[in-house]
């Protein structure tokens, strides 16, 4: 009779606390912050959005604590693959696993996308040479140009391997971060509590407040996807199996007082009517400080799907490449990462300003 052997990881430990921990908090915080933070204030309020972006970080803790317990215990690469085989075997693995690829996809079918979009928002002349249009979606030269030469560097890094690529993460999360503080930085010297008057809870009486704040939180668990990237590249962590969870946890928490911190930046600064001037100019509201005020915006940033913009900025980092462990085989990914077409429509109204439409806020 032969002595089962222990199986050897394949894979090289090469992630660190720090770059486990950049990992989580970058991909939880993206971009979405960015174009998003208007419309979560003109949901529920300031302090409402911020009450539900604080439920909905408590039930993605409680996940997160599950995780936390799971990824010590079975620290092998695939994560919630793992978790569903040896709680439901093949077949509920199966179901679990491709629900969680299918989802992946979904989202990196935006990357190639994201980069210009965001350059079109700050710059909107960038959008030159139009080619033609699908669905009503202008194609430009320059936007194409951009979007290929982002999806082939993304694929590049996905080739060269995840030590890589959470060098990069850290680099942009670094960024990202910065913008972040230096938001709340800002808003602390610039800001004003008067600004909160009438714009701290949205909705008539206690139940129109509440229903407000559940719509909140009912999508903030989307802006808290990222830390299961940890048990996803468990096996590529050189760190202690019981700190693993604590970093996961840590992620979790430090996201919540991230996106927290940002909603009430927004509002110590910006009234009601300025943010909503700016979310109709440009659609940025913590993007370009200059035109808060509403004056000078052009028209020309306006989008026909403002909501869903918040799909294309919030994944664009190269997270993929750690999802891709969920199979054991990252080149999956890599084949269909990049086939998808961005879902904002937008109209230049210089070049066709018969289909330009406005923002309205509802």
């Amino acid at each position: 009779m032969e002595t089962p052997t222990k199986k050897t990881s394949e894979f090289k430990k090469s992630f660190s606390s720090l770059d486990i921990l950049m990992i989580a908090f970058g991909a939880m915080i993206g971009w979405g912050w960015v174009v998003s933070t208007g419309d979560w204030i003109g949901t529920a309020g300031v302090i409402g959005a911020m009450l539900g972006f604080i439920l909905g970080g408590v039930m993605i803790f409680f996940i997160g604590m599950t995780y936390a317990e799971l990824t010590p215990a079975m620290p092998e690469c695939g994560g919630e693959h793992v978790f569903s085989m040896r709680a439901m075997g093949p077949i509920g693995s199966f179901v679990c696993t491709w629900a969680i690829v299918l989802g992946y996809v979904s989202v990196v079918c935006f990357e190639a996308c994201a980069l210009p979009t965001i350059i079109t928002y700050v710059w909107p002349d960038f959008l030159q040479g139009y080619l033609y249009s699908v669905a009503g979606f202008d194609i430009y030269a320059t936007w194409l140009g951009t979007a290929v030469l982002f999806a082939v560097f993304i694929t590049v890094i996905n080739i060269m391997g995840a030590q890589i690529a959470a060098k990069l993460q850290n680099i942009l999360t670094l960024c990202i971060g910065a913008a972040g503080i230096l938001l709340i930085a800002a808003s602390v010297i610039t800001g004003d509590a008067s600004n909160l008057q009438d714009q701290m809870f949205e909705g008539s009486g206690m139940g129109g407040m509440m229903a407000t704040i559940v719509k909140v939180a009912a999508v903030s668990p989307f802006f808290f996807i990222g830390f299961d990237v940890i048990p996803q590249a468990a096996e590529e962590i050189n760190v202690p199996l019981k700190k693993i969870g604590k970093i996961l946890i840590l992620s979790i928490v430090l996201g919540i007082s991230f996106y927290a911190l940002v909603i009430f930046s927004v509002g110590y600064v910006m009234t009601g009517d300025q943010i909503a001037a700016s979310a109709n100019g440009t659609g940025l509201v913590t993007g370009l400080p200059q035109q808060h005020h509403g004056e000078g915006a052009d028209s020309r940033r306006h989008v026909r799907h403002p909501h869903q913009l918040e799909l294309v900025h919030d994944r664009r980092q190269p997270r993929h490449v750690l999802h891709g462990r969920v199979l054991y085989d990252p080149a999956f990914l890599h084949q269909a990462a990049f086939q998808g077409q961005d879902p904002v429509r937008r109209h230049h109204r210089r070049r066709h300003p018969e289909r330009a439409r406005t923002i309205r806020r509802t």
